[in-house]
């Protein structure tokens, strides 16, 4: 009866020399992984395309144990598998994972190896690749007066701060790479020196292309009370919020301070900067001074621009954009208020504040897209005032807006492709010769090019 039973198990198995399993693709590619952190999970299959189950006698990676990649195949992890089963027209998935070992080399370097498949007097392989690139790896540290410079990358796994009275510069073209949850907190001086053809980015540590345009891959920036930072042509993207002013440390027993938010203003210069795909907010900034020139900011889950508990904002030829996509868009791009309430239903303090935006582009897809709220007028006001801007909103124009352009009718020819996220102006925008010329205009635009006379609205001239 078992003799039996056996034949029967046999006879589904098949026995062809001239059939064979094949893989789905031939190499499998890895974008740049930074040393020692691992990668992302990339898989293949082996398909049977015949009637029978194929046993496939090995399945392994050729470097065996000491090689830097791993393999689990069809769930189990292992770098060697044998008489591994494929059913009948079915196929198998073979999962890679590749961690790369550092070594001295300052730019990206190759590591191969293969995954093999042998099947009787059959053999076949998948190329394995992925370039691995070295870095400066920072884990919960704190930098004190320290310059990073752009021999290696910066990968920040988990915190990066900088305590008061310290100061961190960043020099033209580093690249900063900062881990989910991680963030970089400020209580002295942040400094970034990048140039118009030289950018510090700052960004999340997947570099596969699904991840360019995916928001809260880390925390963001924190300035907190009392810091002071100048962001000259960076790139800030895929974070929980872009730039996050006027935070304060908790008290050793968790609680806060709320008096502590009255002082030490947070201030901020940002100029030339590209900030984009970010969770919550771009800019939030709590009872902080900033001052922003040329800066492009688009895609956020929340506000572009937000003041609370008043503050000073001065934006002069920046381009806040929203249209949703990725993220849902789901708050005004411009919020400017005097107020907070620190609990709900609780009491509502308010700070003095003062809003000057000129030249500036404010539109997206939202009918109302600025936001006012003089939350208590009588005791601190709120100044705003918008001079020769694109706005869109459904307010009433008033002695607060300037020479502006309210819902152009044009929407869908003021920038050269915001579908494709390109923010540069159409030939027939609006905003061409539409600014205004006076000292505070920048001579040049985002990418250094020259403003004329007639100045444009917006980070780019036309």
């Amino acid at each position: 009866m078992l003799g039996t039973m056996s034949s029967c198990l046999n006879d589904d198995i098949l026995e062809d020399d001239s059939a064979f399993p094949f893989a789905e693709i031939d190499t499998l590619a890895f974008d740049t992984i930074f040393t020692t952190l691992g990668s992302t999970t990339e898989f293949f299959l082996i398909y049977n395309i015949h009637d029978k189950k194929m046993v496939v006698d090995r399945i392994y990676v050729a470097g065996g144990n000491d090689s830097q990649y791993r393999i689990n195949v069809d769930g189990v992890d292992g770098n060697m598998h044998e008489n591994v089963i494929i059913g009948p027209n079915d196929s198998l998935y073979v999962f890679v994972e590749v961690t790369v070992d550092p070594d001295d080399a300052t730019t990206p370097f190759l590591l191969e190896d293969s995954v093999m498949i042998e099947y009787g007097e059959f053999s076949d392989q998948v190329l394995l690749e992925a370039y691995g690139q070295n870095a400066t790896f920072y884990s919960a540290v704190a930098v004190c007066d320290e310059t990073f410079t752009d021999e290696l990358p910066i990968v920040i796994t988990r915190l990066l701060r900088v305590p008061p009275d310290c100061t961190l510069t960043i020099e033209e073209g580093v690249d900063m790479y900062i881990r989910r949850g991680a963030s970089i907190i400020v209580e002295g001086n942040l400094i970034v020196n990048g140039t118009v053809d030289s950018l510090v980015t700052f960004q999340g540590i997947r570099l596969e292309e699904y991840f360019d345009e995916r928001a809260g891959q880390w925390r963001g920036i924190d300035l907190l009370r009392g810091s002071h930072a100048e962001i000259r042509n960076a790139v800030i993207q895929n974070s929980d919020v872009g730039v996050s002013l006027g935070s304060i440390i908790p008290e050793a027993d968790g609680s806060i301070d709320v008096s502590k938010f009255e002082v030490d203003i947070p201030t901020m210069i940002m100029e030339n900067t590209l900030m984009r795909y970010q969770l919550g907010s771009g800019i939030y900034a709590l009872n902080a001074d900033v001052e922003m020139n040329n800066c492009l900011i688009h895609s956020s889950g929340g506000n572009i621009y937000n003041m609370t508990y008043g503050g000073t904002a001065n934006i002069t030829n920046c381009t806040f954009a929203n249209y949703g996509g990725i993220l849902d868009h789901q708050n005004e791009i411009l919020s400017l208020a005097n107020a907070v309430q620190w609990v709900t239903g609780g009491d509502i303090f308010s700070r003095p504040g003062e809003a000057n935006i000129t030249n500036t582009i404010i539109h997206g897809s939202q009918d109302e897209e600025v936001a006012i709220q003089d939350s208590v007028p009588v005791v601190n006001e709120l100044i705003y005032r918008f001079d020769h801007c694109i706005l869109k909103t459904e307010l009433e124009p008033n002695e607060f807006y300037m020479n502006c352009q309210i819902d152009p009718a044009s929407q869908d020819t003021l920038f050269f492709d915001r579908f494709l996220g390109d923010y540069h102006l159409n030939d027939d925008s609006p905003a061409i010769d539409a600014g205004i010329s006076n000292s505070i205009t920048p001579f040049t635009d985002l990418e250094g090019k020259v403003r004329d006379g007639a100045p444009d609205i917006g980070c780019y001239e036309f």
